[in-house]
């Protein structure tokens, strides 16, 4: 039987830049705030010099680039981590609906993005905790089984407001416009304070799951966990 593959340093590394990508975030949200006083004190008339608006425009673009490479480092290291930890559960069962590339592809093909992602982690709450349950005495499943339709929720409702955000901003021309683009901006940093919570929560449970099926391991070498049904 091949042996678990190390994940307890991309489950780390993955919440990490979760939490990075957050931090970065609130200080895009203040910012947003800052320029949404100043388009409204355009709006009402008030003097707002050019100098002003230089500034603003920088201090968005400069927060901007730092966000999409964190955000972009963040979607890696999570992918990284979610493919491994469902080639580790691949090991173990030969029930599991897919292959552990898709774990990692299934999140850039139009369409099944809305769903295959969701149904391989809920897979992976399901099948590893009927393993446990089934070797481990005493072990209570863990209850992120459902905090995943919940996760899934606040992921799919911020990309689509997301969208929507990119598309007023792509439209907005008069300062009304620009008001309404950065409000929307506003609203929408709210969502991240949940998704990171529920993000870091699932991470940090599966990965103590996964360190429970490693040691496992030495005692169920001759015999993987082949006979499990996720269903």
């Amino acid at each position: 039987m091949e042996l678990l593959r190390p994940n307890q340093q991309r489950a780390k590394l993955a919440i990490l830049l979760v939490w990075a990508v957050f931090g970065i975030k609130m200080i895009a949200l203040i910012s947003d705030v800052m320029q949404y006083s100043l388009l409204k004190s355009m709006a009402n008339g008030e003097l707002v010099t050019e100098p002003e608006k230089i500034a603003n425009d920088m201090r968005e673009a400069i927060i901007s680039l730092f966000y999409l490479v964190i955000f972009i480092g963040s979607i890696i290291t999570f992918i990284q981590w979610f493919r491994r930890a469902y080639f580790n559960l691949g090991l173990l069962s030969n029930n599991l609906s897919t292959t552990d590339g898709w774990a990692s592809g299934a999140w850039f093909i139009p369409i099944m993005s809305l769903y295959r992602p969701y149904q391989m982690m809920k897979e992976m709450f399901i099948v590893t905790n009927l393993i446990l349950k089934t070797k481990v005495e005493g072990y209570r499943s863990m209850p992120s089984v459902k905090t995943v339709g919940v996760w899934w929720t606040f992921w799919i409702i911020s990309n689509i407001l997301g969208n929507i955000v990119v598309r007023i901003q792509l439209n907005a021309t008069a300062v009304d416009g620009m008001m309404t683009a950065t409000l929307c901006q506003i609203i929408l940093g709210f969502f991240y304070l949940p998704l990171t919570l529920i993000t870091v929560r699932l991470i940090k449970e599966y990965a103590f799951m996964e360190i429970q099926l490693v040691n496992l391991q030495p005692v169920y070498s001759d015999s993987p966990f082949s006979t499990i049904n996720k269903e």
